[in-house]
């Protein structure tokens, strides 16, 4: 249950750019890089809720890709990732360039019902 919310953010993010976790794979710009910290909520019946503290990085070499890809990866989750198993909230969005890399993060609070 605790990878679903990954797999949701590989599907949604994926469909726009190469999409990994924790680590890229990709020799190539531009990909979007996710890791996330989950809290388990329980009950005296068990997990109730899923909680996820997500970064997800948009890279690029381009700037204006980057902040494309962001801006499309942010309508992607907003639209994939809230429905009646998932709630996503944006909290934050940092950009930064080192050596002509461009790195949009984008971090989220996504919960999941269970």
């Amino acid at each position: 249950m605790t990878e679903q919310i990954g797999e949701r953010i590989t599907e949604v993010v994926g469909a726009l750019l190469p999409c990994y976790y924790a680590e890229a794979e990709a020799n190539e710009y531009p990909f979007a890089v996710y890791s996330q910290v989950v809290t388990h909520h329980f009950s005296k019946d068990g997990i109730y809720k899923i909680e996820s503290d997500l970064s997800l990085n948009i890279v690029s070499n381009v700037y204006e890709d980057a902040k494309d890809y962001a801006s499309q990866a942010m309508d992607a989750i907003a639209s994939g990732a809230n429905d009646d198993q998932f709630t996503s909230r944006v909290l934050s969005v940092v950009e930064d360039c080192q050596e002509g890399i461009w790195v949009i993060t984008i971090e989220y609070n996504i919960r999941q019902k269970s």
